[in-house]
């Protein structure tokens, strides 16, 4: 049986505006099971992004995140089901309403959204129906593009913004004893895992984060510390590199070495180094 595990959808807000040279850092907390819930007031249907909602919470501000975690305890409804696929459509319509109305469009603002579940969606078309978000019920492949779809549109057409989505799966009881009672090998079990949860990668500046798997809380975090912090660089190539292989070799402070092979692509109005796969 499942157990009551708090599913937490957070979406961050990070910003060093080009305008009025502030900094600020916000975020919204969506639960989601049986229901979905969100820290903010988000109207429900097939036009509630031309609906008022107020803004994220401060977490720079040390009153504003007690109160946000208090908020949190209470937030996300427990349950035997998973509504990912509709609480992540839900984020990326606040992302895009944050855009708008909160960043101004601020070209310098990063985004990102931080999934964690324990389990794979099975809820989304009937809740989004319930819900007046779609009028006819949808297969889950037809919702995994209809998700991909919301993700390419949260930045807009012509926005230079980094935005991205960081999967993390919890690999619980009930994961687990599917594995067991289908006598799948830990290979085919990541494998697995990794298809059924690429719906959810996104990145609007390279290759999306991969799938973080763990049956431990403290690995997921851990990994997902090391792969936030090391996801992206800014670096100078001449134009003439396009569609060329090129290596780059990085050294950290304490005199370590690493090497970094990609493709350089063009991409929109920028460039982008793409993984190299042999």
């Amino acid at each position: 049986m499942k157990q009551n595990i708090y599913f937490l959808l957070i979406a961050l807000f990070l910003s060093s505006c080009a305008t009025q040279h502030t900094r600020f850092l916000q975020g919204d907390v969506i639960g989601f099971s049986d229901e979905v819930r969100t820290s903010y007031r988000c109207p429900r249907g097939m036009f509630s992004t031309f609906k008022e909602q107020n803004a994220a919470w401060n977490l720079l501000d040390d009153d504003q995140v007690g109160r946000m975690r208090t908020e949190i305890k209470e937030l996300p409804p427990r349950g035997q089901n998973t509504a990912a696929y509709y609480a992540m459509e839900l984020a990326a319509e606040r992302i895009k309403y944050i855009r708008r109305h909160y960043a101004k469009n601020d070209p310098q603002t990063k985004y990102y959204i931080f999934l964690l579940t324990d389990g794979l969606d099975n809820a989304s078309p009937e809740l989004a129906k319930k819900e007046k978000k779609i009028l006819f019920s949808k297969t889950p492949e037809q919702y995994q593009k209809r998700l991909q779809k919301k993700l390419k549109g949260a930045m807009g057409w012509f926005a230079k913004n980094t935005f991205e989505v960081y999967p993390m799966m919890f690999e619980g009881e009930d994961m687990q004893a599917t594995k067991t009672r289908n006598r799948i090998s830990d290979e085919q079990f990541k494998e697995k895992l990794a298809k059924d949860m690429e719906c959810f990668r996104y990145s609007s500046t390279g290759e999306a984060p991969e799938l973080i798997s763990a049956d431990n809380y403290q690995v997921i975090i851990e990994k997902l510390k090391h792969t936030f912090v090391s996801s992206s660089y800014t670096f100078r190539v001449p134009k003439s590199y396009v569609n060329k292989k090129i290596r780059m070799n990085f050294e950290n402070r304490k005199g370590q070495k690493i090497s970094l092979i990609g493709v350089l692509k063009k991409q929109g109005f920028s460039y982008i180094l793409t993984r190299w796969r042999n």
